[in-house]
């Protein structure tokens, strides 16, 4: 595995699990109900929609990063979108995190195999970008929103 490869793999580890200077991501759902989860302060996104939103474009990223296609994007807005049935909540809260966390755990493995050559590439739908300077956005993206997470936590009193 390259240095550059690394940074990403350790920036990914605490973000999505490992202690840091923050809680990871899966430390701050940990124990959430649904009805907690979709809990929104005025102007806020829930921390279900931020997760849904980090699932989408990790999992996006992804597929890109592995050359798989992509659907295209209707709004941004949309991947924050929580469509549940009634009674289904629970159900559906704890899916989301599996499948988060699964996307995750994939990414750790992709970059676990990659040589800076991989890093260095430009971008095959955009050559003014290499997987460098996408993916130090990507995990700068997911910290961002992380910190919303905690701050929604805190005005919960959790």
């Amino acid at each position: 595995m390259s240095k550059k490869s690394q940074i990403f793999v350790e920036q990914i580890a605490l973000f999505h699990k490992e202690k840091g200077w923050y809680p990871p991501v899966l430390e701050v759902v940990q124990g959430l109900t649904a009805e907690q989860a979709k809990w929104k302060g005025e102007g806020q996104h829930s921390i279900w929609e931020l997760l849904a939103h980090l699932t989408f474009w990790n999992e996006r990223w992804l597929h890109r990063y592995r050359q798989e296609s992509v659907e295209n994007l209707e709004s941004n807005e949309a991947t924050f979108s929580v469509m549940t049935a009634e009674g289904e909540e629970e159900e559906a809260w704890r899916s989301l995190i599996e499948r988060f966390d699964s996307v995750m755990n994939e990414w750790k493995r992709e970059l676990n195999g990659c040589d800076d050559s991989k890093m260095d590439e430009p971008l095959p739908f955009d050559p003014s970008c290499t997987w460098w300077e996408a993916l130090s956005c990507l995990t700068t993206h997911n910290t961002y929103h992380l910190g919303q997470m905690v701050t929604i936590r805190k005005q919960q009193g959790l």
